[in-house]
């Protein structure tokens, strides 16, 4: 899963991953287990912040809410790095500004506009990716996407993480 982005990658052998999340473990999920439809949610960290607010873009008539910590909200400037180029296939893309744009949260936002869902990104002051969060926050608040932003000190780390992700629960369990 390392590098996986949650996407349907446009790559050759690589994987459809958001088709896996958002259909087929989900549909497991409900074969198996008593599901309220009405309180269904996605969240995640670091890639998985980003993939849990890629597919609740996508989905959004599924979710009824989505959180994000410390996720990369926009991939352009990062393609380098954590395998994001070989998952989006750039090496062999000529337009790959146009893909990293496609795949990205930020750049999906005005799917979020009008959805009537909320949204909880918390993010610490000192991760790489503070500053994506900040724009993505951004963009929410002037879009009137309601949205929940948490920043406090911490890194991009499982020690943030573990102080955070308890108020994404809360804020799920208060929807």
């Amino acid at each position: 899963m390392l590098s996986a982005w949650y996407i349907n990658s446009p790559a050759p052998n690589e994987n459809d991953y958001a088709t896996f999340f958002s259909w087929e473990l989900t549909n497991l999920i409900s074969q198996n287990f008593n599901v309220n439809e009405d309180s269904i949610f996605i969240t995640g960290f670091s890639m998985g912040g980003h993939g849990a607010l890629y597919l609740f873009e996508l989905f959004t008539e599924y979710f009824q809410g989505a959180g994000s910590l410390s996720g990369l909200m926009e991939l352009k400037g990062w393609s380098e790095y954590f395998g994001i180029g070989r998952i989006l296939g750039l090496s062999e893309s000529d337009d790959k500004e146009s893909i990293l744009s496609y795949y990205s949260v930020l750049d999906n936002g005005d799917k979020l506009v009008n959805s009537g869902k909320k949204i909880i990104v918390s993010c610490g002051t000192e991760d790489f990716f503070y500053e994506t969060n900040l724009k993505f926050v951004g963009f929410c608040e002037e879009n009137q996407v309601d949205v929940e932003f948490i920043s406090s000190k911490g890194d991009h780390n499982a020690i943030y993480w573990k102080s955070a992700v308890e108020k994404h629960f809360d804020f799920f369990l208060n929807q």
